[in-house]
């Protein structure tokens, strides 16, 4: 039988414009979002389902997976009923389940603009205090010891930095975890250093990647203000850098084309429901940021 490694995508883009930009949707806008989702999902399966690769552990084939937002809401509020402690809940996600958590820690990568090969740095999300004032807000309002929210953990790298650096350095200790999404081996990594993960589903994955980071509404952040009127985001698109969507070579200009095309698509979606949405290239030196700008048609 042939081996197959899991190439996740997960939707969230309804959330995304909910909880962190704070627009009401309809429920046709909503729906009409989560279709142009999985209509983005089938023509990435198209493309790369069944792709034959190897790795350490030999040959294996490309399994496309997709879930909508819905499903990921649903699963990770089971995982926290069925696990969480009488400890306090802190989520490092600012889309998901946003009323389950007692508080939240805004924590993201942040890239280097001028060497996209630089591994990327943890900072704070555009707006929020610097990780180290946030931890220690934790600290005094919640304690000694909490819970960890998010929608997944690829393999546990950043949990394990964020823990053994700012919380450790804080006195604030990690007990469980929650996800929706985890990588077989991230349990045992996270269980080496003293935390317990409970998550809804564990994948051999090729990658994962989030739709809206796909469809022009996310991507890799960077420090940089930019001039006059703020965006709601500033961010490095994924095709920048193909390698951080694990798209194969050959494919680079079908993803670009995915990405605008389906952009489009939900930037069409808003208009009609009276937002509108502009993705545009950054005046920043190094010519590789984008701005995200989402507002109403009446704020003129």
């Amino acid at each position: 039988m042939t081996r197959k490694k899991a190439y996740l995508l997960s939707g969230g883009i309804v959330p995304l414009l909910e909880n962190r930009y704070k627009f009401s949707l309809d429920e046709p806008t909503k729906d009409n979002i989560r279709e142009v989702e999985h209509d983005y999902f089938l023509d990435m399966n198209m493309h790369l389902h069944g792709r034959k690769d190897k790795d350490d552990n030999g040959k294996f084939e490309w399994d496309l997976k997709f879930f909508t937002d819905l499903a990921i809401n649903r699963s990770m509020r089971e995982v926290v009923a069925a696990h969480h402690s009488n400890r306090p809940l802190i989520s490092f996600d600012d889309v998901y389940c946003t009323d389950l958590a007692d508080g939240k820690y805004h924590i993201t990568r942040i890239n280097d603009p001028f060497d996209l090969d630089k591994k990327p740095l943890h900072g704070p999300r555009l707006g929020y205090k610097k990780l180290e004032d946030q931890v220690r807000d934790i600290k005094r309002i919640f304690g000694n010891e909490i819970d960890v929210l998010d929608i997944g953990v690829f393999e546990g790298e950043t949990l394990i930095s964020e823990a053994e650096g700012r919380f450790k350095n804080a006195g604030v200790s990690i007990k469980n975890v929650y996800t929706a999404f985890a990588s077989k081996t991230s349990a045992e990594n996270l269980k080496n250093r003293g935390m317990s993960l409970y998550s809804a589903n564990a994948f051999d994955w090729v990658d994962w990647l989030e739709l809206r980071d796909c469809l022009g509404f996310d991507g890799r952040k960077v420090i940089w203000e930019g001039e006059g009127e703020k965006p709601n985001g500033f961010f490095i698109r994924y095709d920048k850098k193909p390698s951080w969507a694990s798209i194969p070579r050959g494919m680079e200009g079908k993803f670009t084309e995915l990405y605008d095309k389906y952009f489009n698509k939900i930037r069409k979606y808003l208009k009609d429901y009276g937002i509108h949405a502009d993705l545009i290239r950054s005046k920043h030196p190094s010519g590789n940021i984008h701005e995200l700008r989402i507002k109403p048609h009446d704020f003129e």
